[in-house]
């Protein structure tokens, strides 16, 4: 695990002091979270859920902070960093330097600001009220590339929003696992996992809707609700297999159509348990 030198006085600099506490969290991730040469690649939605923010509050933090780096839309480059990490004349010979140099330099033309640090030589001065500390910006400049300009977000990459379609699922998905079941510890399912967005996103791409992926788990929610030993298999993957889907939409589109009944459980809500290959099994849910 990496240790980071960290400035006690942070919380005297103006600039800190003012932040809200998401953005006082935000450029406190940022710092832990990049690699040693500074360099983050954007990523809003891990962000959020690891600091405990929305999505929304995510964008509106890396906004308010965004005077302590520089970007080109894909990665967040904290200016200050080396120097601060007490690596501000970098050296070949030294053996850790070697890998931040070695970052820096595949990032040269990031921006003005890293050929200045590769070649030994100061930054811009920081701005006015925010001199000193850790996390005193040093410029206004964006670097080269997108960037992310003031008082717009459409150039952040990686922020999803709650109302797209694989949000819109994984969101329902989470309110009707947390309601339908007598969790012990409940943790929601998020779109950071390859696991928990393949099977829908291979579903939304071939044409269905998010909606139908809604019936579908509203249906199976009324249908094994309660029974715990269901739980496991009410998920991102089990509902929206290939083999699955078309006959669990059918069923989904019926109940649906018929005003959504109340479903008594085959089996007490059991699943079918299904041989693939040996050793491996796939869960079916039988029709009520």
């Amino acid at each position: 695990m990496p240790k980071r030198f960290t400035d006690s006085e942070k919380w005297e600099d103006p600039w800190f002091r003012k932040l809200t506490p998401h953005g006082k969290l935000m450029i406190l991730y940022l710092y832990d979270k990049c690699d040693i040469a500074g360099f983050w690649e954007i990523d809003l939605e891990a962000a959020a859920f690891k600091i405990g923010i929305s999505n929304d509050e995510a964008l509106g933090a890396i906004k308010e902070v965004e005077r302590a780096y520089e970007t080109n839309g894909d990665y967040i480059w904290i200016t200050r960093f080396v120097h601060f990490q007490g690596n501000k004349d970098l050296d070949n010979k030294n053996r850790a330097h070697r890998g931040i140099i070695r970052l820096l330099t595949e990032r040269e033309g990031f921006s003005d600001n890293v050929s200045r640090v590769l070649n030994r030589q100061d930054l811009p001065s920081s701005f006015n009220g925010a001199s000193k500390g850790l996390f005193s910006p040093t410029s206004n400049s964006k670097g080269k590339g997108k960037g992310i300009s003031t008082g717009s977000t459409k150039e952040l990459p990686n922020v999803t929003s709650e109302n797209e379609p694989l949000e819109k699922v994984l969101g329902r998905l989470n309110e009707l696992r947390k309601t339908s079941w007598k969790w012990s510890s409940y943790k929601p399912l998020t779109s950071k996992r390859k696991t928990n967005t393949e099977h829908i996103t291979a579903l939304l791409n071939d044409g269905s809707t998010a909606d139908e992926l809604i019936v579908v788990l509203e249906y199976l929610a009324v249908k094994n609700k309660g029974h715990e030993e269901s739980r496991q298999y009410f998920n991102c993957v089990t509902p929206f297999r290939p083999k699955h889907w078309e006959n669990n939409l059918a069923m989904a589109a019926d109940w649906d159509a018929k005003g959504r009944p109340s479903l008594k459980p085959s089996g007490n809500g059991s699943s079918r348990r299904v041989v693939t290959r040996p050793g491996e099994y796939d869960d079916v849910f039988e029709e009520a």
